[in-house]
């Protein structure tokens, strides 16, 4: 409540004819992101400030208002004392999420718009794609096809040829797995999550976004299962929930996981308090093994995945649990983990007969 937050001024800022009426909904939108009385306290009273500068460009009224009017404010209070302008990115971003802002007017179209788009329409209705414009040699043969480049042109541009298959699974050994995990310090709320966030990747093979979307529905701890909503295949996938994981989730959720009220079980730690983001598991990963000790050549998280289907494989399990396991929709893309490493290869390799003249051959 504002009353609560300024006891003494808080019928003079609700009284702002800009922001007034919103700030009561704007302190109870950064109580439920975790930001701290004293914080709450600032932004609301810069507020004054941030009006003062729209009403002296004449923008009096929210529905003038537009993203591209904030992003101007705020580098105006960029270089200014005081922290303006980290409450005009909170206030944006409230008013973003309220859906009060003006739409933004579209860009100025640039020159080569309306070729692009002509190229994007090609991908979807003649070739069947969807994506974004990124082959420049398949560009260039549409070019040639509409008379507007050379014929040829696009042979002049060189690619790397990149076989299928032709790259090593990234695997770690499980030795170094495991030091990973115990490296993690869990006496903090940051080692507690993501101590459990890695546990349940190197436990069952999972993805990064998958383990970023897990929810408190998901985990049915009468039964002892946890489901998985597989963003890449859209399968569900259930799996018994391991002593080891339930046992990090509780610590977690217990002493770790700040109020919120969200139902993704991982959150970040500090405010705004949201959801992780299926980036922020590998960043997080990344940065661990940035500051740790172990040699550790991925810097991605799905290395850890790959760990596990490579230690599966060795435990002699087959490719068709492996592939369950993984959520793979073809055994296919579990027959990967066949390729063997320069490691395997050693154990498997055959002595080579040693001359009976002691090596020299004769001439």
């Amino acid at each position: 409540m504002l009353s609560e937050l300024l006891p003494k001024s808080h019928n003079h800022h609700r009284s702002l004819s800009l922001f007034g009426p919103i700030l009561d909904d704007f302190d109870d939108w950064l109580v439920a992101r975790g930001y701290c009385f004293l914080t709450r306290q600032c932004y609301i009273l810069r507020c004054t400030a941030i009006e003062r500068y729209f009403r002296k460009r004449h923008q009096r009224d929210l529905s003038e208002l537009t993203s591209e009017s904030f992003r101007k404010c705020q580098q105006f209070y960029r270089d200014r004392p005081g922290g303006i302008s980290y409450a005009v990115r909170c206030l944006h971003l409230f008013l973003q999420d309220q859906k009060i802002l003006s739409t933004s007017p579209p860009p100025p179209p640039q020159p080569y718009s309306a070729i692009l788009d002509s190229f994007r329409r090609h991908l979807s209705e003649v070739k069947g794609l969807a994506s974004i414009v990124a082959n420049t040699r398949s560009f260039l043969r549409f070019l040639a096809m509409q008379g507007k480049a050379p014929a040829g042109l696009s042979a002049q541009i060189d690619t790397p040829r990149v076989y299928r298959l032709e790259q090593l699974p990234r695997a770690l050994s499980w030795n170094t797995v495991w030091a990973f995990l115990q490296s993690i310090d869990r006496s903090s709320a940051y080692g507690m999550r993501d101590y459990a966030i890695f546990l349940l990747i190197v436990t069952y093979g999972l993805r990064g976004c998958d383990v970023a979307s897990l929810k408190l529905s998901d985990i049915d701890w009468r039964v002892g299962a946890i489901r998985i909503n597989q963003s890449k295949t859209r399968q569900p996938l259930c799996l018994p929930l391991t002593d080891e994981v339930a046992e990090s989730l509780v610590t977690y959720l217990r002493e770790g996981r700040p109020s919120s009220s969200f139902r993704e079980i991982f959150l970040t730690m500090h405010a705004p308090i949201l959801p992780m983001r299926r980036q922020a598991i590998g960043d997080t990963f990344r940065s661990r093994v940035r500051r740790g000790t172990l040699d550790i050549p991925y810097l991605g998280v799905h290395c850890l995945r790959h760990s596990y289907a490579v230690r599966l494989l060795r435990e002699g399990v087959s490719l068709k649990d492996i592939g369950d396991v993984l959520g793979h929709r073809s055994t296919e893309s579990t027959c990967v983990y066949l390729r063997l490493n320069v490691e395997d290869l050693r154990e498997i390799a055959l002595q080579l007969p040693v001359p009976s003249d002691g090596g020299h051959h004769a001439e």
